[in-house]
């Protein structure tokens, strides 16, 4: 084990109305999963399942949690007690709520990297997109 996983629940309530956005740190998040984590919150809080979102950050680095290939097999322990893991960090979070103001922004991130998907950078390679000076092409 080198880092550990989190799942990050953010709850929010506005006008009576709450809803909870748990955030994990795995490369998917199966159905099955995400029904159980609803079925554990809203018998704990009433809270209707589609106001509980469960979303995986998509890493590379956590267990398998369905069957990819090439990451080998799910453990079924972890299986088992993962989506009481993750109701717990939603649980927590819609029990603290506190008044907030929320707001996001929205910034243009140019030169950082390359969409390998696109050909217009296909030809660039690491060095060049990962230089300090480097811009892609105005679209």
């Amino acid at each position: 084990m080198r880092d550990r996983l989190y799942a990050r629940a953010l709850a929010v309530a506005v006008n009576g109305q709450r809803a909870v956005l748990v955030s994990c740190d795995l490369i998917g998040v199966s159905a099955d999963i995400t029904r159980r984590v609803r079925e554990r919150v809203g018998a704990a809080t009433g809270l209707p399942g589609e106001r509980i979102m469960v979303h995986a950050i998509h890493t590379h680095s956590g267990p398998s949690v369905r069957v990819y290939s090439g990451w080998g097999t799910p453990d079924p322990v972890y299986l088992e007690l993962l989506p009481g893991r993750i109701a717990r960090a939603c649980l927590d979070a819609l029990g603290s709520l506190q008044d907030a103001t929320l707001a996001h922004a929205e910034v243009e991130c140019r030169g950082i990297a390359t969409n390998r998907r696109l050909d217009l950078y296909c030809a660039k390679t690491s060095e060049e997109v990962f230089d300090e000076n480097w811009q892609p092409p105005q679209p």
